[in-house]
């Protein structure tokens, strides 16, 4: 008997699992069947619309944006060869660079190509004077170099090691150059030659052409505003976000190249002030929406915030 109960046990234990594999089965054959006849969502259905971001930039504009040295351990060291060449010096000429001038403000063109015999000193503000890079004086270890030049880094293992060694440095001189290569010297002095006008030019050409997509505002790390769009105690902004339009961009390029730099480094605070900006509690920026309200019960609708420094 014991032996029947338990063959009946396994019977009954088989019967089971085979009801059940079949419901299985018919369940995926089924939901098959439905797949082949659906699309299905490449997203999730609660994202059903997209939404601007905001950005906020913020410019260096310390004192130290007007060297013409990076990285900081090159002070002091204008009187080495490795001084003026672009393996250790990243702000200084790289004839491996074409400098094209950067695009105005309002977008009609490009500024104006410099002169080799009569480069400003700013581009972006050609009242400060200009050089005769063809009498420009810069003194090294072992003499000096009355004209337009850099320094040719020459390869070896020790030079590789240490690349901070006179010797490893031949001077290529450009009063002699052609006219393309003193035309690029020319405006590389004229808009790249120090962090400040390196960083305008390239920041003009990242943002030139920015998506529509994208609400933008700026501000910069010395600047002392007590309130922007209602958001007390953010000093460094100068602007809070808006649509990146056309006059936008203008607007915004135009601050940019007339920015001056003086003071010191105060990184942190300017982080900080930007996460008041957006710490607002409301979703208005001053008419303009900054975050989208949840209207619609179960929709999520965030606009991503970031900072720019």
């Amino acid at each position: 008997m014991k032996t029947l109960k338990k063959a009946s046990h396994k019977r009954s234990s088989y019967s089971k699992l085979g009801i059940f594999s079949a419901s299985l089965l018919f369940s995926i054959c089924t939901m098959q069947s439905a797949m082949a006849q659906v699309n299905l969502a490449q997203v999730p259905l609660f994202l059903k619309e997209s939404v601007d971001s905001n950005l906020v930039f913020v410019y260096d504009d310390s004192g130290s944006m007007a060297w013409r040295y990076m990285p900081d351990n090159l002070s002091g060291n204008s009187g080495n060869r490795y001084y003026y060449s672009s393996r250790v010096n990243k702000v200084y000429y790289d004839p491996t660079i074409t400098y094209q001038p950067p695009f105005k403000p309002d977008g009609s063109s490009r500024y104006p190509n410099s002169s080799y015999t009569n480069a400003w000193v700013n581009g972006f503000d050609q009242s400060d004077g200009a050089d005769d890079l063809s009498e420009y004086i810069r003194f090294d270890s072992i003499g000096s170099i009355e004209e337009g030049f850099y320094m040719q880094f020459n390869s070896s293992t020790s030079c590789d090691n240490n690349p901070r060694q006179d010797d490893c440095y031949t001077p290529i001189l450009l009063n002699s150059a052609s006219a393309d290569i003193k035309q690029n010297y020319a405006n590389w002095f004229s808009y790249y030659s120090t962090r400040t006008l390196a960083a305008k030019s390239g920041i003009t050409e990242a943002f030139f052409d920015l998506p529509d997509n994208i609400r933008v505002g700026y501000g910069a790390i010395n600047v002392n505003n007590n309130t922007i769009d209602g958001v007390n105690d953010t000093d460094t902004l100068v602007s809070g976000v808006r649509p990146y339009t056309a006059a936008r961009r203008q607007q915004f390029l135009t601050w940019l190249h007339n920015k001056s730099v003086n003071g010191g480094t105060p990184l942190r605070t300017a982080l900080r002030d930007v996460g008041k900006y957006y710490s607002r509690t409301d979703n208005q920026a001053h008419g303009e929406k900054l975050l989208v309200p949840m209207t619609v019960p179960h929709t999520l609708n965030v606009a991503k915030a970031s900072p720019l420094l």
